[in-house]
């Protein structure tokens, strides 16, 4: 079944990630963004050659799809060190092709290994007998459908997969293509439907969405001049880093296209043949019901209470990240003043940790031992970037979103210079928004000073 497109849609798509990009709004502003932008650059600043960079690609590109991107090309870069001259497969009708290209796969993780061996082989073979070794006599002139379609008569290569090739050429200065469009991939597909440009039918097929969405992109990319090489790596990033997380408070913040976008976004099944939208689950179902009616679960991530909630969840795990960034247990050897244990060394605590965390350890709360995962999931919630907990997945998130809530809604004890020690109240709008009863108890302990200072 073809897909019902709307058209402007698709322009307001485009508008929208360029603008934001050339405002460095939201994710966009982020430092490092562009590294992940463009995974492939790290093979390609390796090649200097652009013969050999065409070559490299006109290979890598078939292998990219339901991977980890940045990790496949940092894989092939290190393979490129190693064997720069790889592609050059001369030997093509000697009996030790195919165990030379089987090496490839000893050193770099594809989706579907059987089929990119077959894909190498065969390319190899058409380009060796039609091409005389080269992909860019296969792409002549300059014109994308032209280009799109000769790329076509190559194993691996459907229209987005053509697409990604010829970004990749016309990126690092290879060969410039007019008109080009994004490749439209899994992230794309995603970002369109979520969108409004297509409605996700049952059994809809991933390569019919595909093709129809791609000429639609292709078509506003050429009516109205976009980049489609910059517009290809702002939708590539946007989904990996925004989409997939399905984190709805990492949008509102991020996300040029939050506030047109529904949030249904359409799952690929296994075999990458039909989108589907996922139903909710009885968990998602029980989120709703809790946050509907303000009720607590260490389980949910923060960012699914309001603002002013998740604002006093985020400070104070910040506070509690510096506490125990900054003390960390010290103990070292010192010579005794003592006669009688001359000739011995003591050991002595330098520095400690934290006493709130040397209690949760004592009380078996928390293990000692993964103190950098401790810091980590400390920071995660600092960020707002804390995760449901599942079964065994996010453990930590749960356990420290509890003990911060607890801190926020009870009195808790603060020591600070030295031996003072004050309690510090419960934080009435957390304690209000979660229906709990409000204890006004803030007294200083242990001493006999009315105030701090």
């Amino acid at each position: 079944m073809r897909p019902e497109l709307k058209k402007s849609r698709v322009l307001h798509i485009c508008e929208r990630v360029l603008n934001a990009y050339e405002e460095k709004f939201g994710l966009f502003s982020q430092q490092g963004i562009e590294k992940e932008m463009l995974p492939e650059k790290q093979l390609a600043e390796l090649i200097q050659n652009e013969n050999d960079l065409a070559l490299w690609f006109f290979f890598a590109c078939p292998g990219d799809k339901q991977i980890d991107s940045m990790k496949y090309y940092k894989q092939l870069g290190e393979f490129y060190r190693k064997s720069p001259n790889f592609f050059k497969l001369n030997e093509i009708n000697s009996s030790e092709f195919d165990s030379k290209i089987k090496s490839i796969l000893e050193n770099v993780n594809v989706a579907n290994p059987p089929e990119f061996l077959r894909t190498i082989r065969e390319n190899s073979k058409k380009l060796i007998e039609e091409f005389e070794g080269n992909p860019l006599k296969a792409i002549k002139n300059n014109n994308y459908d032209s280009c799109v379609k000769n790329l076509r008569n190559f194993l691996g290569y459907g229209k987005g997969m053509a697409s990604l090739y010829l970004v990749f050429l016309s990126r690092y200065g290879v060969k410039k293509t007019k008109n080009i469009a994004p490749k439209v991939d899994r992230h794309l597909l995603r970002i369109s439907a979520g969108c409004g440009v297509f409605e996700v039918t049952k059994n809809l097929r991933v390569d019919k969405a595909t093709e129809e969405v791609s000429r639609i992109y292709t078509e506003i990319c050429k009516e109205n001049f976009f980049d489609g090489t910059l517009l290809d790596a702002l939708t590539y990033v946007t989904g990996r880093k925004l989409c997939s997380k399905r984190n709805e408070f990492l949008c509102k913040v991020n996300c040029s296209l939050d506030y047109y976008c529904s949030k249904q976004l359409p799952k690929i099944n296994k075999k990458n043949t039909t989108l589907q939208i996922e139903k909710k689950k009885a968990n998602q179902q029980f989120l709703n019901f809790s946050i509907e009616r303000g009720l607590w679960s260490p389980d949910i991530p923060i960012s699914y209470w309001p603002e002013n909630i998740r604002e006093k969840f985020m400070d104070h795990a910040g506070e509690l990240y510096k506490d125990l960034k900054e003390h960390k247990q010290k103990v070292i050897l010192v010579e005794p003043d003592y006669k009688r244990f001359l000739g011995q060394k003591l050991r002595v605590s330098e520095n400690k940790n934290p006493w709130w965390y040397r209690n949760l350890i004592d009380t078996n709360i928390i293990s000692h031992k993964p103190r950098e995962e401790h810091l980590d999931t400390l920071k995660a919630i600092s960020n707002g970037l804390d995760k449901e907990f599942k079964r065994f997945n996010y453990k930590y998130h749960s356990i420290w979103r509890n003990f911060i809530f607890e801190r926020l809604t009870e009195s808790y004890e603060v020591v600070c210079m030295g031996d003072l020690k004050y309690n510090q109240p419960p934080y009435k709008e957390v304690v209000e928004y979660f229906g709990m009863n409000l204890d006004n108890g803030a007294k200083i302990s242990e001493n006999n000073i009315d105030t701090l200072f």
